[in-house]
């Protein structure tokens, strides 16, 4: 049963079931790298 039937059915939803915390990881990640590139850039500028 996929999380579509089991929201229909009126059973909990399991987002672990889904990949959405590995997707969450992964936009952390992307997240990270931005916020260090855009410090790396701001850090360059005052030297």
């Amino acid at each position: 049963m996929n999380q579509k039937e089991r929201m229909l059915a009126g059973l909990p939803y399991k987002a672990w079931m889904d990949g959405l915390p590995q997707e969450h990881l992964d936009n952390k990640k992307e997240f990270m790298l931005l916020i260090n590139a855009r410090l790396r850039i701001k850090h360059d500028k005052k030297n």
